[in-house]
């Protein structure tokens, strides 16, 4: 974020270490319980999401189709 500023660039208002903090703590109360959940139906499915734009794309449009 402060790089961001210092270039001038538009930094949103909840870019700062408290906001980012918030959102991890409702990441693993909320949303990670589901990746176990999931897992156990034999739902879950994984995208590497450091791969190329293309293969991420792809990966996920099977993922939801």
């Amino acid at each position: 974020a402060e790089e961001a500023r210092a270039a001038g660039q538009p930094v949103r208002a909840d870019d700062n270490a408290d906001s980012m903090q918030v959102r991890l703590a409702a990441y693993y109360k909320q949303t990670s319980p589901l990746i176990g959940y999931y897992y156990a139906k034999g739902l879950l499915h994984s995208v590497d999401g450091l791969a190329e734009i293309d293969i991420v794309k792809s990966g996920i449009a099977g993922a939801v189709a």
